[in-house]
């Protein structure tokens, strides 16, 4: 059953959720988070120590629910963390950088 409270994980819902948990899994579990919290990295694998994570292709996402993050590697449960402060999200738009003057 989907969580209630949007773009939150329940503290025994997280804990319980383990390592090697796939994205789809864990989606149906916790329900999708906003499209604003989450952060895909798509790009060639460039080493690793687990052979079967070493291939042509790595993408890395990090789903945010509230104050926790889940970090999937090619679709599964890598890492789990919690921020203790609130996070904070950087918009940079191309032609904005120096283009600020003194008032």
């Amino acid at each position: 059953m989907p969580i209630k409270a949007v773009g939150t994980i329940p503290v025994s819902q997280f804990y319980a959720l383990e390592l090697g948990t796939s994205r789809d899994a864990a989606i149906e579990t916790l329900g999708q988070p906003s499209p604003t919290h989450a952060m895909t990295i798509a790009q060639k694998t460039v080493g690793g120590n687990n052979q079967e994570s070493v291939v042509d292709a790595y993408v890395r996402e990090d789903l945010i629910y509230g104050d926790r993050g889940l970090q999937f590697v090619n679709g599964w449960l890598t890492g789990k963390y919690r921020y203790f402060t609130s996070p904070k999200r950087l918009s940079i738009r191309e032609g904005d950088a120096g283009s600020r003057s003194s008032r």
